[in-house]
């Protein structure tokens, strides 16, 4: 007899053999044994996980010559050829390569015939999710309405990607991910009856490669024993599925966390060496760093942690060195090394920069000292005395001017100088409310100048500046509509006395025409014009120069 592989010698024959799956079990039983058995079922869940073989027992449920029961005796030559995949009354289809309507139609027809020995024709359709849209709506009608005598069964590994129409013709059974301890226990039984010598700790790594599926699992089983034999350890899994072994996971965090940088590049270069591909390479550490983010904010004894004893220790004792901030902000690294993976030929170099990152983290500024250092920015005042409320000094010190006409100078209480909390002047003020819509634009700020109609704001020079929150906070504090001008500049705290921002702003936009007369009477038959003055009325300033103005009367 030709060899059968681990996962179909092992495939469970009754409903209770099903690892992981005893709601979804519990309840085709009680369907089928008080005879209610739904005319269309979806099973959903991950691959390899029992969708298929729940289906084939129901089918052997439904069918055996001592049924419908819940207990298939596995004995008759219907559930034998059930068991074998060859029975007519049983057809599986798959899905993905059987998806056109052309497919469906034929299924459509052949519904109508009576089952050849069995009580009933069951159709068990796989990764269902991949059948076209025609196909979808060709399987519909048939779905909702089939002959009594056929009960369909749709697994799919995405239900999400099935239409809603499909969905509501169906009863839905989910499938979980199995625990690990489970598949660690069938495994051994696996084992036990192949004489198959396997450790704990090699146990351990098959199941939680398998990520939850039990099919996984035992085709990784069946690999390893032909790769090693009858004997196989930790090393072997490791070297088998091309992944950085446990202990090269701690022994990297370690390196990383020492700010190592010669030895944590080594390790990746001996897994390039051993073909470790590179995104397992990360996908490997960031599964470590998930675990120990877990243990850092759930302990060590969460559900969550998916560890042995020993590795649990392990971890436990990697993580108290590490705060939560920095095993994110690892995450985050290794993750944005992955995606750029895609992006470049050379794969290695934005692991290696991932890894240099996080070494020299201790380098970088965190963004709680970031903060901090904002904080104490903010609360700065400008060089000189903080006015008393009410008085007539300006926050440079110097008399205010008594002439609205004059200049009025005042300086951004967040310059830098000495911690004090803001004045109350109009300034003040204004930076407080500037300081509401955007804090990178207070930061900026540097001083003020005004007069009856103009207002005159001076900031560094910044990408983040918003002219518009500075002019509705000036109009806002003044209560009074006046001209916001919003200049670069530079220098201390606070601008020179001499009102030169003002006069600035308040200056023609550029200088005149080569050849033309500073005189506004040269321009009065252009002012005039209804059209020129909503141009200077808009912009706020005057005509200074005329080209094609023969070309302009004409018109």
């Amino acid at each position: 007899m030709a060899y059968i592989v681990l996962a179909r010698r092992y495939r469970p024959q009754t409903f209770d053999d099903v690892i992981g799956q005893e709601s979804a079990a519990q309840t085709l039983k009680n369907a089928v044994k008080a005879d209610r058995v739904a005319h269309a079922y979806l099973f959903a869940g991950p691959r390899g996980v029992g969708k298929t073989s729940m289906a084939r027992i129901l089918a052997k449920a439904l069918n055996c010559q001592h049924g419908p029961t819940p207990e298939p005796d596995n004995t008759c030559d219907i559930c034998k050829s059930i068991t074998r995949g060859d029975d007519v009354d049983v057809i599986e289809i798959d899905a993905a390569s059987n998806r056109k309507i052309e497919d469906v139609r034929t299924l459509r027809e052949n519904v109508k015939y009576m089952p050849t020995r069995g009580k009933f024709k069951i159709y068990i359709i796989d990764e269902v999710h991949q059948l076209t849209a025609d196909a979808f709506d060709a399987l519909l009608k048939t779905l909702e309405e089939p002959p009594p005598h056929v009960r369909f069964i749709l697994a799919t590994t995405a239900p999400s990607k099935l239409p809603d129409t499909i969905r509501s013709r169906c009863q839905r059974l989910d499938f979980k991910r199995i625990p690990t301890p489970k598949i660690i226990e069938t495994l051994k039984l696996i084992c036990k009856a192949e004489k198959v010598e396997i450790d704990a700790a090699a146990l351990h790594a098959i199941a939680r490669n398998a990520r939850g599926g039990m099919r996984d699992s035992e085709s990784l089983l069946e690999q390893l024993i032909s790769f090693t034999g009858t004997k196989i350890t930790e090393e072997a899994v490791y070297e088998a599925i091309g992944a950085l072994s446990r202990d090269g996971l701690f022994s990297l965090v370690d390196l990383i966390n020492a700010g190592n940088v010669p030895e944590a590049l080594n390790i990746l270069n001996q897994a390039d060496l051993k073909g470790i591909e590179h995104e397992t390479f990360l996908d490997e550490l960031i599964g470590h760093c998930r675990e120990l983010l877990l243990m850092k904010l759930c302990g060590k004894d969460s559900p969550l942690i998916d560890e042995n004893d020993e590795d649990a220790a392990r971890l436990h004792a990697q993580e108290a060195t590490m705060s939560a901030d920095t095993i994110l902000y690892a995450i985050q690294v290794l993750s944005d090394a992955k995606a750029k993976i895609k992006g470049t030929v050379e794969s290695r170099i934005p692991v290696e920069m991932a890894l240099i990152r996080l070494a020299r983290l201790e380098k970088m500024i965190s963004l709680d000292e970031l903060a901090r250092r904002l904080e104490a920015l903010e609360k700065g005042r400008p060089m000189g005395e903080r006015p008393a409320s009410g008085g007539g000094s300006s926050t440079s010190g110097q008399p205010r001017p008594s002439n609205p006409d004059q200049v009025q100078e005042q300086a951004s209480p967040y310059a830098p100088a000495a911690a004090a909390p803001p004045d109350d002047s109009p300034w003040g003020r204004i930076v407080a409310e500037v300081l509401k819509g955007s804090r990178m634009t207070a930061m900026a700020l540097i001083g003020m100048e005004q007069n009856d109609t103009t207002v005159v704001i001076t900031h560094h020079k910044s990408f983040s500046f918003k002219p518009e929150i500075v002019e509705a906070a000036v109009k806002k504090v003044l209560n009074t509509k006046v001209r916001v001008v919003c200049r670069e500049g530079s220098g201390g705290a606070t601008l020179n006395g001499s009102g030169q921002a003002l006069a600035a702003a308040m200056a023609p936009p550029g200088p005149p025409s080569a050849g033309a007369a500073p005189a506004d009477d040269q321009f009065a038959q252009y002012n005039s014009d209804p059209a020129v003055k909503n141009v200077v009325r808009s912009f706020q300033g005057r005509v200074v120069g005329v080209k094609g103005a023969k070309k302009w009367q004409k018109d």
